[in-house]
């Protein structure tokens, strides 16, 4: 059996492997925020950064986007992954930091691939209502303003595993990427 220790690695190394796309099921995460409204809200996101060291995940999105300005009113997140293979999830949850325009957005936009830019580039932010399908935008430098990456700084992270020997599931508390804790706990 593993140690929560080791399980802790492995978790980051997972998250980490799972950047590249096509490489693992965590590519893609749910990301869970307070709606402005109050009401809770989840959506798929790229996973486009895990940084064990920082304990910190992050992701890009438009600017103009409701998850933004959910953000933008309340940090608080929460990040899940689910591996189907392995049948292990993760959750984490944590605070998120915004960057639009400044350095560490022109990082990222600039290692960014130019169709991925062009999505940035739409003359309305997602989730506008059109009158008919929007057609998709080209220009891969027009999107630069409305270009955001979310930096989600994790306090805890959930490990558990389903396993029909008998489900296993570890909570660790995370502080500038060090644990800082682990409990077991029922499933």
């Amino acid at each position: 059996m593993l140690t929560p220790s080791e399980i802790y690695a492995i978790a980051w190394q997972s998250l980490v492997t799972a950047v590249n796309p096509g490489q693992y099921a965590y590519h893609l995460m749910t990301l869970a925020t307070v709606g402005t409204g109050g009401m809770p809200q989840a959506r798929l996101v790229v996973m486009r950064e895990a940084n064990p060291a920082a304990g910190t995940i992050n992701f890009h999105t438009d600017a103009r986007s409701p998850k933004w300005a959910e953000l933008k009113a309340n940090p608080s997140a929460t990040l899940l992954w689910y591996d189907p293979a392995t049948s292990i999830q993760l959750r984490a949850g944590g605070t998120a930091r915004l960057h639009n325009q400044d350095e560490l957005a022109r990082v990222r936009w600039e290692k960014s691939r130019k169709d991925s830019r062009a999505c940035y580039g739409g003359p309305v932010g997602s989730s506008c209502v059109a009158e008919a399908p929007p057609i998709a935008p080209t220009d891969s430098e027009s999107g630069w303003p409305h270009f955001g990456v979310v930096v989600v700084e994790l306090h805890e992270l959930e490990w558990l595993h389903l396993i029909h020997t008998g489900h296993q599931r570890l909570r660790f508390g995370v502080e500038h990427g060090r644990m800082t804790s682990a409990q077991w706990l029922v499933p």
